[in-house]
């Protein structure tokens, strides 16, 4: 390493001096200071840093002292400082008119700020303006509708009770003119049998008036009931008309409450699938984690006994290899996925892979259970080995909806389309001990060293992709993530502390359980790639 200058020390480049830095000069004639060759001694290198010539000197001291340079250093310091005192005065000028300039520019762009600060205030108040006058306007129909209501609600109680005391009074009216009705006819009956038995027609004359007269006031009676009875139509028509006025009142009220947004707890049907596997005569037909939990003891043990399988093929159920036609007694070769209660009673579906069955066992269809994954919410998992087996310690990761990314994430976690992460080496720890950058690599299903590791989804811009996954949030510890290009678009890296205040870009999930986990590795390996992917899926019920 060569000194910038010939007046500084080539290997600390400091300003050579009488003193700490003074020059000295080693056997090979190479000039250093006392510091750097006290440092050389001290770190027991007495070689030249130059050439790498040893030498045997024990102390700094015991080296000549570079005269020539320190009276160059000395020249060089006076003939600065003349140069300086010269040029000073005719410098002087230029700059305190750059600063005056600066200070006037500042000014002006201070007032211009300070300007578009009180237009902004101003708007911002004609925007609360504008917001309380709506509020008021809110309020004011709010109102309105309620008295409306209530009047129309105190009118129908009001013409019910005006209705109701009229009808008790019709009533009471027509009963009397039924009794009274009921007396004539005793006494028209009375009276034919005393014209039957009249001996003279004054005697007969005088009934029939009295008959004449009766007949009348049946007449009236007659016309008073139709008039009663045309009242009670009208009446009838009125309640139906407040009636009528209220639904629609009603209906208006419904429709301002049915715009908030209801939540959605729609359940999965029950597959036909499920039935079979159940062996149940009355299986419910929404099927839910509950239901599991209430089978009866036999299916429940077989769940977690692990003898519950998906096969993406047809469904058959059996009770031993040897009583399936057309089969061997061998089922390697065939592929199956487990389906498992984990630790905190999740039922999980696992990776396909290529397995033997116990027998017995239940089939069930593997695209039956897919239907019962909430795609808006789906929650995955892996799990972490080393050395060939399993650690037991499960990451929970909660896809983001909407994305494309978390699609093939999914996938990849089942192995649906064939590749799958079960098996992967965790490649890489990216900035290990950078408490802001720090991540964790997985994903490279093809060479499991962070070279491979391609789309499985085809026909994607993923670099529009990249850009669209920006979410509301920032950059925080269990971001899982992925910005690399189609060739490496599988690939994926979890935060392990909180990153910056920026936008989350490629992100397409989050660790919901095992943060801590991912910790621990990071400190128990030191050589990550020891680790792996045992085993990964997705939740039935998230």
């Amino acid at each position: 390493m060569a000194s910038r200058t010939s007046k500084e020390c080539g290997i600390c480049n400091e300003v050579f001096d009488e003193i700490q830095n003074c020059p000295k000069n080693l056997p090979c004639s190479h000039c250093i200071c006392m510091q750097c060759i006290d440092q050389l001694i001290k770190n027991e290198r007495k070689l030249c840093p130059f050439c790498r010539r040893p030498f045997e000197e024990s102390s700094a001291q015991a080296f000549a002292t570079n005269l020539t340079v320190l009276g160059l250093v000395k020249y060089v310091s006076e003939l600065e400082a003349s140069i300086q005192g010269r040029h000073q005065q005719t410098d002087l000028d230029p700059f305190v008119n750059l600063l005056k300039n600066c200070r006037l520019e500042n000014r002006e762009i201070t007032l211009v700020n300070i300007e578009r600060c009180k237009q902004s205030a101003t708007q911002v108040m004609k925007a609360i303006q504008n917001n309380d006058e709506l509020i008021g306007k809110l309020r004011s129909l709010n109102d309105k509708l309620r008295k409306n209501v209530l009047g129309v609600i105190k009118g129908i109680e009001s013409s019910n009770s005006e209705q109701i005391a009229y009808l008790q009074h019709e009533n009471e009216s027509l009963m009397k003119q039924l009794d009274s009705l009921g007396h004539q006819e005793t006494h028209i009956q009375d009276t034919d049998i005393k014209l039957e038995n009249a001996l003279d027609f004054t005697t007969s004359g005088k009934f029939i008036d009295e008959a004449k007269e009766i007949n009348s006031t049946f007449n009236t009676f007659v016309e008073d009931l139709t008039e009663f009875v045309d009242n009670n139509k009208k009446s009838r028509n009125s309640i139906a008309k407040a009636v009528e006025k209220l639904n629609c009142e009603v209906a208006a009220i419904e429709e301002i409450l049915s715009s908030r947004a209801a939540e959605d707890n729609e359940e999965v049907s029950l597959t036909p699938g499920m039935v079979a596997m159940a062996y149940e005569e009355d299986v419910p037909g929404i099927l839910t984690i509950d239901y599991f939990r209430k089978l009866r003891k036999p299916l429940l043990q077989a769940i977690e006994g692990g003898r519950v399988y998906a096969t993406p093929g047809k469904l058959e159920r059996f009770g031993s290899s040897k009583q399936r036609p057309g089969y061997s007694t061998s089922d390697i070769g065939q592929i199956f996925a487990k389906v498992r209660f984990d630790e905190c009673g999740q039922l999980c579906l696992h990776h396909l892979e290529e397995t033997t069955l116990p027998s017995p066992c239940h089939l069930i269809k593997f695209s039956e259970l897919l239907e019962l994954v909430d795609n808006s919410s789906r929650l995955a998992f892996i799990e972490l080995g080393a050395r060939g087996r399993s650690l037991g310690r499960r990451l929970w990761i909660r896809l983001f909806p909407d994305t494309i990314k978390a699609q093939q994430f999914a996938l990849l976690c089942t192995g649906e389309k064939g590749p799958c992460y079960a098996g992967t080496t965790v490649f890489a720890v990216a900035n290990r001990g950078h408490k802001k950058e720090e991540s964790v690599c997985f994903g490279d299903y093809e060479w499991n060293n962070g070279s491979g590791g391609k789309a499985i989804l085809q026909d994607i811009d993923w670099e529009l992709e990249v850009v669209k996954e920006v979410y509301d949030r920032t950059w925080e510890a269990g971001i899982v993530s992925c910005s690399e290009p189609e060739h490496r678009a599988a690939q994926f890296a979890i935060t392990t502390q909180n990153w910056c205040e920026t936008e989350c870009i490629g992100g397409f999930g989050k660790l919901e359980r095992g943060l801590s986990i991912l910790n621990e590795v990071i400190s128990e390996f030191s050589d990550i790639k020891e680790c792996f992917i045992h085993d990964c899926g997705i939740a039935l019920f998230p």
